[in-house]
């Protein structure tokens, strides 16, 4: 199966990049977040990671080369099991199952009257914080 490495929109208001630098060639073998090139826009150089576990099949762009974002620079061969979706579920914990606790049934007695307000001899009542 073949995963796209796409170019990716590193801020708001980017609009392409600039390949800087791969870090690695075709038919290289790469690990899942391992870094694949540099990119550099008009506002910051950044380091990007693979998508997805593999091999490096086909690079679209060279050094130098200006590209839009969501543009395809690179395609990586993966066995099935690396592609960025089936890591992206890997990584996602596996949430068990809690079992419900049941709460003791409240009693339907009305609550108790609260106890008097000390007074005293200034008919000032003392309230604390």
């Amino acid at each position: 199966m073949l995963v796209d490495v796409i170019m990716p929109k590193l801020g708001e208001s980017i609009t392409e990049g600039t390949i800087i630098q791969w870090r690695k060639n075709v038919g290289d073998t790469i690990e899942k977040d391992e870094i694949l090139l540099e990119i550099g826009t008009d506002k910051v150089d950044s380091e990007i990671p693979s998508p997805a576990v593999g091999i490096i099949k086909e690079i679209l762009a060279q050094p130098n080369d200006i590209l839009p974002v969501n543009e395809v620079i690179a395609r990586i061969e993966t066995d099935g099991n690396g592609s960025a979706e089936s890591a992206m579920a890997e990584e996602v914990p596996k949430v068990e199952e809690v079992p419900t606790i049941e709460t003791p049934s409240v009693s339907s007695d009305p609550p108790a009257p609260p106890p008097p307000v000390a007074v005293n001899g200034s008919k000032r009542t003392f309230y604390t914080p």
